[in-house]
């Protein structure tokens, strides 16, 4: 099970601890659906990142994230907004 990370977003919704600000499109692979859609990444670390997306309460629990096009990141969603999700990189 994933552990939440308390401190990844701040309560005012900026970044915490999450990694320089970045515009960076990528896609979203649904592992059951093996469907697809696209997102921007709005703040990147080696461990977690946050992206914008139009439907965050739509994206299960774990994706699979393509920032390189031939490199894929399994996340975990920690914290859904309005427009965008944090996730740790699992």
């Amino acid at each position: 099970m994933l552990e939440p990370l308390m401190g990844v977003i701040a309560m005012n919704g900026k970044s915490s601890g999450c990694g320089p600000v970045v515009r960076k499109p990528a896609r979203i692979e649904l592992l059951e659906s093996r469907s697809s859609t696209g997102c921007m990444v709005r703040n990147l670390s080696d461990a977690e990142a946050v992206l914008e997306v139009a439907q965050p309460d739509k994206l299960p629990i774990e994706f699979d994230l393509l920032i390189e096009p031939d490199r894929a990141r399994r996340c975990g969603v920690i914290r859904r907004k309005a427009r965008s999700v944090a996730v740790a990189f699992i």
